[in-house]
């Protein structure tokens, strides 16, 4: 198959991100010196880090890295020789704990994500069920990087501490860049499609999906259309890399600080 040594190497150097030393997010008091940036990633950025020139370069940016789902946490696991534990943003992983962490430290919050009104819906849901001070929402798509910075100066002028952002990737990972650059220095989260999910519930996943590992199952079938793709085709280079690495037994790693 055309590309595999490419696919190989992608999955490798995504391993070396998830497998550095990484700082406890939970250990920010509120804006600093520098911003503190968190991502996900999952068995699509494969593919992406192939296809999206700079992409790798803007994941290595990030001071932490998740692996979104388990086919990536135990690919990780097993390269790393170390358990690797799953991360999403979502109501049955880490978002629960981002919103109680926020509450307890008075953190300002700014929703960015999904079309016009889904945001704003999504912090009224936020609010709500976590007495958080959702301070600035706004839609995912901009006319142009001058609306993009003028989002930046928003998100400044109100003294936003925590920014969760949900345009999928790349474009939430380089909002997020690029809001550091701008002098923000606060706690930034990617969230892909979360804002959305939310307005259907803060747990998208039954807590029976979510106990017996059936979450990438149960989303294919609440939302097909969206979703066939992306299982079928677009995680194929991770599959196929994935397969290699076991059969080779793993792939030379540079050291990462």
């Amino acid at each position: 198959m055309a590309g595999v040594p490419d696919s190989k190497a992608a999955l490798s150097e995504l391993v070396e991100l998830l497998g550095r030393s990484q700082p406890d997010w939970r250990a920010f008091q509120g804006q600093g010196e520098r911003a503190l940036l968190v991502t996900f990633v999952n068995p699509l950025s494969v593919r992406m880090m192939m296809n999206q020139p700079g992409y790798a370069a803007d994941l290595a940016a990030f001071d932490v890295t998740f692996p979104d789902g388990n086919l990536l946490a135990s690919s990780a696991s097993r390269q790393l020789r170390r358990v690797v534990a799953r991360r999403s943003f979502d109501g049955n992983s880490i978002a629960l704990e981002v919103f109680e962490f926020c509450r307890l430290n008075s953190l300002k919050i700014a929703l960015i994500g999904g079309v016009d009104g889904v945001a704003a819906a999504a912090g009224a849901v936020f609010a709500k069920e976590f007495a958080v001070d959702i301070a600035y929402a706004r839609s995912g798509y901009f006319n142009g990087e001058p609306e993009v910075h003028q989002c930046h100066s928003e998100i400044k002028a109100r003294s936003v501490d925590v920014v969760i952002c949900g345009m999928g990737a790349p474009y939430q990972d380089r909002f997020l860049l690029g809001l550091k650059t701008s002098g923000w220095n606060g706690l930034g989260f990617t969230c892909g499609g979360y804002l959305d999910q939310a307005l259907t519930g803060v747990k998208y996943y039954p807590e029976w999906v979510n106990r017996f590992n059936l979450r990438a199952p149960y989303r294919l079938l609440r939302e097909p259309r969206r979703l066939w793709r992306r299982y079928l085709i677009e995680y194929l280079p991770f599959m196929v890399a994935d397969v290699r690495l076991r059969i080779g037994g793993g792939f030379p790693r540079r050291r990462l600080p």
